[in-house]
């Protein structure tokens, strides 16, 4: 019900897309925890999203024409993968971090056309991954995949992230240094206190803290070298 108050599709017991969904209620989720960390409810806990399912992702373009690279960092909760023709998890997952050409302006040369390449810069807790059973036909139909896909019980991940991969969060069993009458709830109890203290729009009682390390995301370039073509 909370989800379905702020996003109506999910109301009444109609079929929706259970992936749609997931990423609504993390999204909520994150949104509810920073208002709660606005207020001081939770002025020193991590929010579960970003410690268990965010990752970041290294984008670098290269000028196919003098090599100069611009690189920036995005922020994921999950990958969308396309499914390969008689193909495996791992051969989708191949097919995602394939390098793409795209065309774009180089602001060192006259080069027209860039490579894109991406790389696990950190690693998520959880991985979610989507695979799309949708596809456009040639008169822009929506046509499902009936494909089957073979899914292995490990995932192999080295050959897609960069040197120094940031390892996922290790999981907050302690409340820190400022112990207060939170301490000794589980993960998911502080999770469900916090859902109803947002609701209430109150804070914990006095002396409350949850621990909370902050992962800042490493910024853009003073200077972004292409500029897509519209």
């Amino acid at each position: 019900m909370a989800v379905a108050n702020t996003f109506g599709d999910f109301g009444g017991d109609e079929q929706q897309d259970a992936h749609e969904f997931l990423s609504v209620l993390l999204s909520q989720l994150k949104e509810e925890w920073e208002s709660l960390k606005r207020r001081g409810a939770l002025d020193a806990h991590a929010c579960p999203v970003e410690s268990n399912f965010d990752f970041r992702l290294q984008v670098t373009r290269t000028c196919c024409r003098c090599g100069a690279q611009v690189f920036r960092t995005e922020v994921y909760s999950h990958l969308s993968l396309d499914i390969v023709p008689q193909g495996t998890l791992q051969d989708s997952l191949r097919q995602y971090f394939k390098p793409t050409q795209v065309e774009c302006r180089c602001e060192r040369c006259p080069g027209q056309q860039a490579s894109v390449t991406m790389k696990l810069a950190s690693l998520p807790r959880v991985l979610v991954i989507q695979l799309k059973r949708f596809s456009m036909d040639s008169s822009w139909n929506l046509r499902k995949l009936d494909n089957k896909v073979k899914i292995s019980q490990e995932l192999a991940l080295n050959l897609h992230c960069v040197q120094n991969i940031k390892p996922p969060h290790e999981a907050d069993r302690t409340a820190g240094d400022n112990i207060g009458p939170l301490d000794g709830l589980s993960e998911e109890e502080q999770i469900k206190l916090a859902i109803e203290l947002s609701l209430k729009g109150s804070a914990p009682p006095p002396g409350s803290s949850l621990h909370h390390q902050e992962h800042p995301v490493p910024p853009w370039p003073e200077h972004d070298l292409w500029s897509l073509r519209q």
